[in-house]
């Protein structure tokens, strides 16, 4: 019988021999991944929390400011300036209309032209008591305007609070007061109402 030979069987062992097993991966290793990302989630999270709190904080305190805004329009009594200045225009107008209904049809759109115009040179160089102490009014209203427009362009004030306070009036005067405005800053007030149209154009943004 023959012997096996040394090589065959060196073969031979070295095949049956069992693989080194590989190390497991333990589960810590696992695992750790998933927390470092879930770590990171977590600190964006609570940065945008944070940042959420800080705007909100923000827009309440503008809120705040805006209803201060609010609180000082009545307790100046602007409300009755605004009724005292609207009163005087249609005053003066009624007064013109007996005049006016004298003339021909053909003239009294233009007379009409004129009475207004006449109205508002008076405003703007009054020269008595009563219209003097209106054109005060109608400053007084347009200064107030001129500092709620810094409150708004400077975002201390929330624009919508504004909005919804003052946007009716601030359209109503600066309607009415157009041909005032006018004539102002044709003579030596290029800024007069600036404040006015700032605001309104700023609550529209």
């Amino acid at each position: 019988m023959t012997e096996p030979s040394p090589a065959a069987t060196s073969t031979k062992t070295r095949k049956s021999r069992p693989e080194a097993a590989l190390p497991k991966p333990r589960r810590i290793d696992r695992i750790a991944p998933w927390v470092d990302v879930l770590s990171k989630v977590a600190t964006v999270a609570v940065l945008l929390l944070a940042v959420l709190q800080f705007y909100e904080s923000g827009r309440e305190k503008q809120r705040e400011r805006a209803m201060q805004l609010v609180d000082q329009w009545t307790a100046e009594g602007n409300p009755d300036r605004l009724a005292r200045i609207s009163g005087h225009l249609e005053q003066v107008m009624v007064a013109a209309k007996t005049e006016i209904d004298r003339l021909p049809q053909d003239m009294q759109a233009r007379a009409w032209e004129n009475a207004a115009q006449n109205m508002f040179q008076a405003l703007s160089r009054p020269t008595d008591s009563h219209t003097a102490s209106v054109r005060e009014d109608i400053d007084v209203l347009l200064r107030f305007f001129t500092r709620a427009e810094i409150c708004v362009s400077s975002r201390l004030c929330d624009a919508a609070v504004a909005r919804a306070y003052f946007g009716v009036e601030a359209q109503s005067i600066r309607k009415e007061l157009a041909p005032l405005i006018d004539i102002r800053r044709a003579d030596t007030q290029p800024s007069f109402g600036q404040g006015l149209d700032q605001f309104l154009a700023g609550i529209r943004s």
